[in-house]
């Protein structure tokens, strides 16, 4: 997992979103695809912080599987007032590691979510752009637990870190953080 690559990769995805060669939703596909790829969990997703802190909720933007590649699968805003615990863990440290997602008390909240999906683990880990909490990579395995690794864990670091400076240096940044319509085309 080498993270000048992944650095390099996304100067080339934001360079070719702001020249119009790669759509949003291009955009999105492509670094979803990339933390799968490198990750190899069952899904990765992206989300988006919004409101003020106390009242914030997170918003998926994107979404990629091994089963079923990119999506526009419809999950649920989750919102600070119900999972304050993970908020306050994201915001604080900024990772939520879970070898057994079912059993950690942080996701108390989305045990019943976790368990209909079948979600055993989760890696999550927050980026802030321009010294802001801005947004979340998710990543999720199913069918079984799994110890993520320190490797695992600190290239996802990495690259949220490096995604959160290519979005701030992307014109439009706001852009980003609209969910995609439903019948968006992906180039």
């Amino acid at each position: 997992m080498q993270t000048a690559a992944a650095d390099s990769l996304l100067r080339g995805w934001r360079d070719d979103l702001l020249s119009g060669r790669l759509s949003l939703a291009g955009f999105r596909q492509v670094v979803t695809a990339h933390v799968l790829s490198q990750i190899r969990c069952s899904e990765v997703s992206i989300w988006h912080f919004t409101g003020p802190v106390g009242q914030r909720r997170l918003v998926c933007v994107a979404a990629n599987d091994q089963v079923g590649g990119w999506h526009e699968r419809p999950y649920d805003d989750l919102l600070e007032s119900q999972f304050g615990e993970y908020f306050d863990e994201l915001s604080r440290t900024r990772i939520v590691r879970s070898d057994d997602a079912w059993a950690d008390p942080r996701l108390a909240g989305f045990r019943d979510t976790l368990v209909e999906r079948d979600v055993r683990a989760l890696l999550d880990v927050s980026f802030a752009v321009n010294g802001h909490i801005y947004g979340v990579i998710c990543c999720e395995q199913t069918g079984h637990t799994r110890n993520w690794t320190p490797a695992e864990t600190q290239w996802l670091r990495r690259f949220a870190t490096a995604l959160s400076t290519q979005i701030a240096r992307a014109r439009g940044a706001d852009q980003w953080e609209k969910p995609l319509p439903a019948a968006v085309m992906v180039r």
